[in-house]
């Protein structure tokens, strides 16, 4: 039967099959124009034009012949009554494909056709000569504006020529082909002649139930999880399956009518399963009964072969799974997947492993390692990689293979004078520290020279010497190489002088590897010695890491902050454990908990730092040689300034070297009135703030009249900046870094008249616990009470003791000191000021008997003297320490009269010789003192009885 109809171009990779429904969509604008097409005209008189005509004639027949009925009396608006003509599209890339194939068109019985596309008015891609008549069952709103209809297919058709395209649905000629035994019909012709089946056509037959059947199966099973997906997204094209399945019969005959539901069970069943769009548009094309039998049963059958496997790999994955394999799902699923193709090979992992183990053979181990590492090998090849226990161990054994058990650093050979070129160039000052350093360097040298044949000779002497009554070797008598057993240093010193960049100079002088392990806060010993594997998340100590990280053997390890580590609790000691690391009888054997087989520390230079020794254990102190650092004099300080952090400073703030310049009086002042240290940390801190300023004030100065920041490149254009200026000035300090931290108080008492001296008021000198030293004052008056003694300025226990002792002195020598007040009658008050500051030690003794003396004879003390030292109830002056730094203290102070203990005198003449001063001794005026009556006689110039007495 011929029929025009509106012609409607199906999405790329959609066919609409006979007996099948399906979403499509639509613009706003083609679903108006396709509804205008069926539209009644308004005015009863105006009749249809001749287009209309044919396309409501031909929906008429097509109605009739497909008995469909009418639902509503509403016009166009009655969807299930509009037919339309619904051909698959061609896309560029099959255009091309059957072009190479076919010059003349598609294969069979397909053709490329050109007509208009849905959404245009003009040819832009091609369509199938073959379709489907579909009736609209409804329109539905998808969004503001486009649309979607629900089309069902009704017959296969042939594509005629093109009746209208001047509009947004054009429409076409179409050739309805009824499935008629495979040969085409119109509407009023059938043929009486019953069919009869071929051997081969009932062979297709029974594959398409069968087929059809096994998926009905499989379907129903619990397991089947894609069919039922499947199934349930197409309810009533499933519904139709099962009553065309169920027409069809175990055993089909040679009705027509088995014939036809054949033909519509393989148009259902390629609709529900997953097959390709060649696959649907080659059943499409298939409008003979047989044709289609045999095209579809072939299809299906193959897809459905497919399904089948995926059906069971889903099933033996469930089958295996467990509580406890859940989370390797998707491990499991691929795992099957290559079983099912053939492909169970892990490659991956089993390459990983054998290049593991070629690793690990090719490592130089000691026997007892090599047992271990060997037994380790066997349990991971054994065990399966999903296994907890397989990561477990092969960590374990990747660890191993990374330490460097025969990696080392070829000493660099250095001389004496290129060590101490370079921790010239490193440091400055700290003589005594590089000379132990530079001894330290040449024994390494000495023992790098020996030659290797002069060592082969002593280990072939000893071997021969150790051999047993069997002629084999005694472990136990082996030489023992005392090549690599360099003392362990301990640089003591308070922070910032340097300690950490020494370690750093010793490892550039010798060419080696630099580690830095911070003990500071180890509180537990798995941390030294590592925990044990059978922990959850275990891993070697900090030493192993450490050689595994640096990659040799031989590296220079900082063992930064030792005092810093924690005593012994509940975890463990790991002062304890550090024992056998820092023995050099002990670490050639180190036996790590994690690693569990000795490991060789003895070619590892450690090198301790510690602020002081006081939480170091006396065993781990016996084992280091300790050398303190003390810290910078500020004439030191002015040298490291001017040739380090000033020029650091200037770089990292973007200015060239001469662009700012800082002069010798305003870094002595920021050292002494921002920056009292022991280090110079600090002090940069606040160099880099002056930088930062003059970096500003350049900047500025850099700006064009446009307001552009230029930069300025030659010598000429830079002196051409006028406004900047690049010297630093002591009046500039303030503006940059504030107020003064450190006032000149006590400076200023100094430079006072004698007579403007105050009675009982006393200048000590102090150790500051940062390395630093300075003046103590300490003020004494007396009251009417009861003879108790008052101290306040939050002194400690130590230094209450001392000024009881003090107090105690003065009485008992009153009648020689010519002292007639009534201790008994009097409170004593003894005060040292910034009294927020918490002060102790045994060094305040002298300074605070001279305030009492002072108090009770009424004579002043002069400010421009300065004293320390302890004394006993006898008056005997004790040597105290931190000499050094109470003297630069007091000539910070400006007080440059001291008076210190006799015993004392050898530090002075140490660092005199060493001088490291900076010239500052020998412009004090210092005076040894061996009893109280020589401090009397020295500030007063007066001679007690008692005095002479005790030199005798």
């Amino acid at each position: 039967m011929d029929a025009t109809l509106p012609l409607l171009t199906l999405p790329a990779d959609t066919v609409v099959l006979p007996g099948v429904s399906m979403k499509v969509g639509l613009s706003k604008e083609t679903a108006v124009a396709m509804l205008k097409l069926f539209e009644k005209p308004k005015d009863k008189d105006v009749a249809y034009s001749k287009a209309t005509q044919d396309l409501m004639s031909s929906v008429n027949k097509l109605q009739a012949f497909f008995k469909l009925k009418r639902t509503s009396a509403d016009g166009y608006r009655n969807a299930s009554l509009i037919t339309i003509a619904c051909v698959p599209r061609i896309t560029q890339k099959q255009i091309k494909e059957t072009g190479e194939n076919n010059e003349a068109g598609a294969h069979d019985s397909e053709s490329v056709t050109p007509v208009l596309g849905t959404n245009s008015t003009e040819v832009n891609t091609s369509v199938y000569s073959f379709g489907t008549v579909c009736r609209i069952v409804r329109f539905e709103r998808s969004g503001t504006e486009d649309f979607q209809i629900v089309v069902e297919g009704l017959s296969r058709l042939e594509l005629g020529q093109l009746v209208d395209k001047s509009g947004l649905v054009p429409t076409a000629r179409i050739k309805v082909r009824v499935d008629e035994d495979g040969e085409s019909a119109s509407s009023d012709e059938s043929s009486d002649k019953e069919p009869t089946w071929s051997k081969t056509e009932l062979s297709q037959l029974e594959v398409l139930h069968a087929s059809a059947k096994e998926i009905i199966d499989l379907a129903a099973k619990s397991n089947a999880t894609q069919f039922s997906k499947l199934m349930a997204s197409q309810t009533t094209v499933a519904a139709s399956v099962m009553k065309q399945l169920t027409k069809l019969g175990p055993n089909p005959g040679s009705a027509r009518d088995t014939r036809k539901t054949a033909g519509m069970l393989v148009d259902l069943l390629m609709a529900i399963l997953p097959t390709d769009f060649e696959d649907k548009i080659a059943v499409l094309a298939a409008f003979s009964i047989p044709e289609r039998i045999a095209k579809g049963s072939e299809i299906l059958k193959t897809k459905l072969d497919m399904m089948k496997i995926t059906e069971k790999i889903d099933s033996t994955v469930d089958s295996k799974m467990n509580k406890q394999q859940r989370e390797y799902l998707l491990r499991q699923k691929m795992r099957a997947i290559q079983e099912e193709l053939g492909e169970t090979d892990d490659r991956g992992e089993d390459d990983d492993l054998k290049e593991l183990t070629q690793k690990l053979q090719s490592l130089k181990l000691s026997p007892e390692a090599d047992k271990v590492v060997s037994r380790e090998l066997k349990r991971i090849k054994r065990m399966p990689p999903t296994q907890a226990e397989y990561q477990v161990c092969r960590t374990y054994l990747e660890t191993i293979a990374e330490l460097p058990w025969d990696k080392c650093t070829e000493d660099t050979v250095v001389t004496v004078d290129q060590a101490r070129t370079i921790l010239d160039n490193d440091h400055y000052g700290l003589s005594h520290i590089k000379k132990r350093l530079l001894e330290y360097l040449a024994v390494l040298r000495l023992k790098s020279l020996r030659s290797e044949s002069e060592v082969a000779q002593e280990e072939t002497a000893a071997a021969a010497s150790s051999e047993g009554p069997n002629g084999q070797l005694d472990d136990s008598a082996k030489p023992i190489d005392y090549s690599n057993r360099a003392p362990i240093l301990l640089l003591v010193g308070p922070p910032g002088v340097g300690k950490t960049s020494l370690a750093k100079s010793v490892a550039r002088a010798l060419g080696r590897k630099f580690q830095r392990l911070s003990l500071g806060g180890v509180r537990d010993e798995s941390e030294i010695r590592g925990h044990r594997r059978t922990y959850v998340g275990a891993m070697p100590g900090l030493f192993i890491q450490g050689l595994r990280q640096v990659g040799v053997n031989n590296p220079v390890v900082l063992l930064d902050e030792i005092d810093k580590i924690g005593g012994a609790n509940f975890h463990g000691d790991p002062a304890a454990a550090m024992l056998e690391v820092l023995d050099p009888e002990q670490n050639a054997t180190f036996r790590d908990h994690y690693i569990n087989f000795p490991v060789d520390l003895s070619k590892c230079i450690f090198i301790a730092t510690a602020n002081n020794l006081d939480t170091i254990p006396a065993p781990l102190l016996d084992r280091m040689e300790t050398v303190h650092l003390e810290g910078y004099t500020y004439m030191e300080k002015l040298h490291i300034a001017k040739k380090y952090l000033v020029p650091k400073q200037t770089k990292a703030n973007g200015l060239e070297v001469d662009q700012v310049v800082i002069p010798d009086d305003v870094l002595l002042h920021i050292c002494t009135k921002y920056t009292r240290e022991a280090g110079v940390r600090n002090l940069e801190r606040k160099i880099g703030a002056v930088c930062r300023a003059k970096a500003v004030d350049y900047a500025k100065s850099l700006s064009a009249d446009d307001g552009e920041l230029i930069t300025v490149v030659d010598e000429a254009k830079k002196g051409a900046h006028s406004s900047y200026d690049p010297v630093v000035t002591i009046e500039n300090l303030t503006d940059i870094l504030g107020m003064e931290v450190y006032t000149d108080e006590d400076a200023q008492d100094a430079k006072e008249e004698p007579n403007s001296s105050h009675i009982g008021v006393v200048n000590g000198l102090a150790y500051m616990g940062t390395g630093n030293g300075g003046l103590l004052k300490f003020e004494a008056t007396q009251m009417p009470g009861k003879g108790q003694l008052k101290l306040t300025g939050k002194l400690g226990d130590v230094i209450q003791e001392s000024a009881q002792i003090a107090l105690s002195w003065v009485k008992s020598n009153a009648a020689a000191l010519h002292i007639d007040t009534d201790f008994d009658k009097v409170d004593i008050h003894l005060h040292a000021p910034a009294g927020a500051i918490p002060k102790d030690g045994p060094s305040a003794g002298v300074a605070m008997t001279l305030a009492f003396v002072s108090l009770f004879m009424g004579k002043p003390i002069p400010p421009s003297i300065a004293m320390t030292g302890e004394m006993t109830l006898r008056g005997r002056v004790l040597p105290v320490g931190g000499i050094r730094e109470k003297l630069l203290g007091a000539h910070l102070a400006g007080v440059n009269r001291i008076m210190l203990p006799l015993a004392n005198k050898r530090d002075v003449d140490e660092e005199q010789r060493k001088g490291g001063d900076g010239g500052v001794l020998d412009k004090m005026e210092i005076s040894y003192v061996k009893y109280m009556w020589d401090v009397l006689e020295l500030v007063w110039d007066l001679r007690f009885d008692p005095m002479i007495e005790s030199r005798l």
